[in-house]
């Protein structure tokens, strides 16, 4: 066992440390497009210069779709340049001037870019649009195509540049290339400044003097560059053989380099880690973490945990670049009557104003990792904090009485104190060890307010049954903050009142009457509830905007009442079950009395207390009719089992209240809230060993559903009832059957459903299952016995079988849908003790092109299902491989492990992935695979218990740097 243990130890680290990370950046590249999708017209028009941008960085299949979401017209003709056109004058109201012709576009780069001094030059391009946004006093250049630029000697080739004039910023992407003397950096995207000449080169790689450098982001700032989420390496192998992963380079023309919180590795082995910057001489037991992002600049968190007189502490003590300086102490304590959560956080540090556009809030941090207030629009230091209360108190405990406190309390200098500071990253932990020790090196991307905070404080108890609630809420909402036209830290969005309960009480009790330990009335089994909730609420108005500073009337906008108002509800309820062997009838009875009163009403909030003040009467009645099974002859259901069952329900409900006195022709008494049955029929069967066939079943279903409306009114003029027929319910009325053919695991089955009022199915296909076992285990010991020798698969110790899986979806009212798949395997037992397995899917989505009539339809060739799987598995010609219709879609292999009642399973999967054709080019690698890897160990007897699955994500490890920890599931 120790060394089964050893084995697979070391097979999940070398998994874990092996795996390679390609699907985040993908994650990443398809959010960026997503972006778009999000922005509707209101926010484009608020800020237009930062809509403009991500439009002309979007894929063309992501503008249609965005067209199609906000009504923009999509016509045959449009390319990319008219429908970015289009959606740009349609959100923004900005024209684009779209240049072509050498000499034209020549002329514009002379008068716009080609200025400074000769910073920044243009060589060539296809086509300019410009965009001139009056609002913003901004003018954008956008170059298309084969794109050249001289930047400060440097020559940079991209397939999209855009250029503002108002702030000097160049942003490109597609096919990045910056030539630098001997030296070539490649890029997904690169951002500059011409007036401060710093820089950014995303996801860039490059060669700096006698060493490799690898990384995320590679800024430069005149001769200084430095580098986050890189590698190093001073090998001259290609590949490199070693190299140091780093959070952050800096290298200097002088040759000398700085690298902090790195490890040294010899090929994917990490060797030796090297903290440099992490140095704390307050003792070993601080875990410190540093890492970058765009947001904070450099940050070094640490933290402290120690227990003082059985109360859990966890000292903080963070330091940010661009944010300042983080002091909390988070309790935690547990016992038998108490259970708190305290968070005290105070944070002092400068106010740092981001510019409008999510690119530039990069620009303007300083080129040592010690100058931590360089950068950004200078701001006064102001205090921040964060006091977050939750209590569970007991009072009181004992066989038929007990009570308890809860409370809730947050107090916050601002709404952004969490998305800065309390969102700690990486900790020095054993399972994440690898991945935590460098710390959280991804950008966490734009701040977020605190959208609603929760302040409450209750007194529970429970008394012989009766449970009591006192109590009152107090909520807060976030309102922009319209005293600042851009975005700050902490000041962009305020908090304000948004609702106020004082006070809120309720009590509940629920029993049976007559159950059966009653000495009057035993077996009687009412079932009975009843409550009261009564609660003084007070709404705020909500605001799309409040100013905040220099506002004499802001305690009038912030506390100014949308209604207040007294709500009392009082309810009961009465029901019993009646069953037997073929039926179940409950009845149920319910009685309810709502008022609403608010205080210095308007006209509106008359009309809203008199609808919401009512005495009600509600009844319903359940039946269900079934088939027992013990109706059967003897021994008829070892060959068929049918099933009946039918369900009705009738719900009735009328409120008496006080109407309005327009309605002159209606009873002025009240309505009816409710009238209505539902109704359902199902009738089917399972018959087994069909044919005489053992193990061939066969089973059929069918089923209707529909129901009715019916409301009684009174006409008080007339003095005549009548019953309004509403249909809704009938439209929807619905028949449908299925059956199912299965032998052991293979199967096919047919559904079918129809609208009755409609002239279409809404379901109709057939799916399909075949299951083909070889047991290569009986053949082998066939051969073994012939040969005289002893069996090896005996089908107790040993076992040995491939698998063949052919599924087949036909759906007859979408051909589309259609698919097949195909899957191949192994398992293999040995001694009881382990068991492994392997296996592989292919998966067809196209399976209509097996129909010549559907591939005649969609002017594709028919191909021939049998050889197309053939050449799904030709490694000879790779050409009808890839032609083939079926593609890989997973491999998975696990090993079980059974030892004294406890089964140990682990596995590895991996699928394939590819990236879309826009961004699949150049260096991009067009496919990646996505790696999983999970350990479980149950308790054979008891599924349900044993450990939590621990679930390993293989695509973010060391080797990449990045901040993905293990999960667990249960």
């Amino acid at each position: 066992m120790r060394v089964l243990i050893l084995l697979l130890s070391l097979i999940i680290f070398n998994a874990y440390l092996y795996a390679q990370d390609n699907n985040q950046d993908n994650n990443n590249i398809r959010t960026n497009e997503n972006v778009l999708m999000q922005i509707n017209q209101f926010d484009a028009k608020r800020n237009p210069v930062s809509f403009i941008n991500i439009v002309n960085f979007t894929p063309y299949y992501v503008l249609t779709e965005y067209a199609r979401n906000y009504g923009i017209e999509i016509y045959p003709y449009d390319d990319e340049a008219s429908l970015r056109a289009r959606i740009i004058k349609r959100q923004v109201n900005v024209d684009v001037i779209k240049i072509t012709g050498e000499d034209n576009i020549k002329n514009v780069a002379r008068a716009s870019i080609n200025t400074g001094g000769g910073q920044i030059e243009f060589k060539s391009a296809d086509y300019v649009e410009r965009y001139k946004i009056e609002e913003a006093g901004e003018e954008l250049i956008a170059l298309y195509g084969n794109v050249q630029l001289k930047v400060y000697n440097n020559i940079m080739s991209a397939d999209r540049v855009v250029y503002s004039l108002k702030t000097g910023e160049i942003f490109a992407s597609g096919n990045l290339k910056v030539e630098s003397g001997d030296s070539v950096l490649n890029g997904e995207w690169f951002m500059l400044n011409k007036d401060d000449k710093k820089g950014i080169l995303y996801n860039g790689n490059t060669k700096f003097q006698s060493f490799t450098l690898q990384g995320n982001i590679i800024k430069f700032n005149d001769p200084d560059f430095f580098a986050n989420d890189s590698s190093v390496s001073f090998s001259r192998l290609t590949p490199v053989a070693h190299d140091f992963l780093a959070s952050r380079v800096y290298l200097w023309d002088t040759k000398k380099v700085l690298i902090f919180n790195s490890i040294y590795r010899v090929g994917r082995q990490p060797v030796f880690y090297f903290p440099l910057f992490i140095q704390n001489n307050v003792g070993t037991g601080i875990i410190s973490t540093f890492g970058q992002s765009l947001r904070e600049g450099v940050y070094m968190q640490n933290s402290k945990t120690f227990d003082l007189y059985g109360v859990s502490h966890r000292i903080r003590f963070d330091a940010y670049q661009k944010l300042g300086f983080l002091i909390g102490d988070e309790i935690r304590y547990t016992s038998q009557y108490h259970n708190l959560s305290l968070d005290a956080m105070f944070a002092l540090g400068r106010q740092y104003y981001l510019l409008d556009s999510y690119i530039s809030s990069s620009i303007g941090f300083g080129t040592r990792y010690v100058n931590y207030f360089t950068g950004g629009k200078p701001g006064k230091f102001v205090p921040r904090y964060k006091f977050q209360y939750d209590h569970t108190i007991q009072l009181y405990s004992g066989e038929n009485i007990n009570a308890y406190l809860t409370g809730k309390l947050n107090l916050n200098s601002d709404l952004y104190f969490k998305s800065d500071f309390y969102n700690q990253r990486g900790a020095l932990d054993i399972l994440s060890l690898f991945t935590a020790i460098t710390g959280n090196l991804s950008d966490i991307g734009d701040s977020y307010p605190e959208s609603y905070i929760q302040n409450s404080i209750y007194v529970n108890s429970s008394i012989y049954g009766v449970n009591l609630r006192a109590g009152a809420e107090w909520n807060l909402t976030a309102v922009r903050n319209l005293s600042v036209n851009y975005n700050t830290n902490f000041d962009y969005y305020m908090p304000k009142p948004s609702r106020l309960v004082l006070p809120s009480l309720s009590a509940s009790y629920s029993s049976i009457f007559g159950d059966e330990t009653s000495y009057y009335f035993p077996n009687f089994n009412i079932n009975y509830n009843i409550s009261m909730n009564y609660s003084h609420t007070i709404d705020y108005k909500t605001s799309e905007g409040i100013a905040f500073y220099n506002n004499p009337k802001l305690n009038e906008q912030l506390n100014e009442k949308l209604a207040e108002r007294n709500n009392l509800q009082l309810n009961g309820g009465l029901s019993r079950s009646f069953t037997n062997l073929f039926m179940r009838f409950t009845p149920n009875v319910n009685i309810d009395y709502a008022y609403q009163k608010s205080i210095n009403p308007k006209s509106e909030d008359l009309i809203y207390d008199r609808d919401n003040t009512y005495l009600g009467l509600a009844s319903s009645m359940n039946l269900s009719v079934f088939l027992p099974n013990s109706i059967l002859p003897y021994k008829l259901d070892n060959y068929f089992s049918p099933s009946v069952s039918w369900d009705t329900s009738y719900n009735i409900g009328y409120r008496f209240k006080q109407k309005d006195s327009s309605y002159t022709n209606e009873n002025q008494n009240g309505d009816f809230s409710s009238h209505s049955i539902n109704t359902s029929l199902n009738v089917g069967g399972t018959g087994y060993s069909i044919f005489f066939i053992p193990n061939l079943n066969w089973d059929i279903r069918g089923t209707v559903r529909t129901g009715y409306d019916l409301i009684p009114t009174y006409n008080a003029q007339t003095k005549n009832y009548e019953l309004i027929h509403n249909t809704n319910r009938f439209l929807t009325t619905e028949v449908g059957g299925s059956t199912r053919l299965y032998y052991d695991s293979s199967y096919i089955s047919y559904d079918l459903s129809k609208n009755l009022l409609g002239t279409n199915f809404t379901q109709n296909a057939i799916n399909t299952l075949i299951h083909i076992p070889i047991p290569i285990d009986n053949l082998t010991d066939w051969i073994l016995v012939r040969n005289n020798k002893k069996k090896f698969f005996d089908g107790y110790k040993n076992d040995f079988r491939f698998f063949f899986d052919i599924t087949y979806k036909h759906d007859f009212i979408n051909y589309k849908y259609n698919s097949a798949a195909f899957s191949l395997g192994f398992e293999l037992k040995i001694l009881e003790q382990f068991t492994f397995s392997f296996s592989t899917t292919s998966r067809n989505d196209r399976a209509y092109r097996y129909i010549k009539s559907y591939a005649e339809r969609e002017n594709e060739t028919w191909v021939n299902p049998f050889w197309d799987i053939v050449d799904s598995f030709n490694f000879r010609d790779s050409q009808k491989r890839i032609d083939s219709l079926f593609k890989l879609s997973s491999i998975n292999t696990s090993i079980w492990h059974e030892l004294d009642g406890w089964q140990l399973r682990a596995t590895f999967s991996i699928s394939p992935s590819a990236l879309p054709s826009d961004i699949a080019s150049g260096s991009v690698k067009g496919s990646y695979w996505n790696k999983e890897f999970w350990i479980e160990f149950t308790l054979t007897d008891f599924p349900n218990a044993g450990l939590p699955r621990r679930e390993y994500d293989l695509n973010s490890t060391i080797t990449d740097l990045r901040d993905n920890r293990t999960t667990t599931t249960f």
